[in-house]
């Protein structure tokens, strides 16, 4: 998506987002999802019975939040010729969820920058970083984020 319309039409046209997010994301991903007074709520729960404004943060809160913010950091280091690559980091990721007066998704994604390597899984983590989405519904806001790179130890001489 290139701007914020785009990115809701995009997840307007796709209900079957929500069923995705129940039996697939809830059990991979950490959930926090509150009600409009900040009472913490059972996700599962909560989402499967959410109407309106609260249901279409189901569509929001699984991995294809994070598209555009991986496509774009893709592209970047495409142009570095060093054959890097970004990878979900073991940390997964986490969403937290307003529902209510002020309905918004807070999605947060760790990732790894690899390169080809001999290790046995094939690719060398240099980096990682945490991705960052965020969605509010009323009014309607996009914001993406990515923050600073933590570097890997990549090489240790004392050992």
């Amino acid at each position: 998506a290139t701007d914020a319309d785009e990115f809701f039409r995009y997840y307007e046209a796709k209900p079957k987002l929500a069923e995705y997010t129940l039996t697939r994301e809830l059990a991979r991903n950490r959930f926090d999802v509150r009600d409009g007074a900040g009472n913490a709520l059972d996700a599962a729960t909560a989402l499967r019975d959410a109407t309106g404004d609260d249901a279409f943060l189901a569509r929001l809160a699984n991995q294809s939040l994070f598209g555009d913010v991986l496509a774009a950091l893709t592209e970047a280091l495409a142009t570095s010729e060093a054959q890097a690559a970004v990878a979900n980091a073991p940390a997964g990721a986490s969403y937290s969820l307003s529902m209510g007066a002020a309905p918004r998704v807070e999605g947060r994604l760790a990732v790894d920058v690899t390169v080809p390597s001999s290790v046995a899984s094939g690719r060398l983590a240099l980096a990682s970083l945490e991705l960052a989405a965020i969605v509010s519904l009323r009014p309607r806001a996009v914001t993406f984020s990515a923050g600073r790179a933590r570097l890997a130890a990549v090489f240790d001489d004392d050992a």
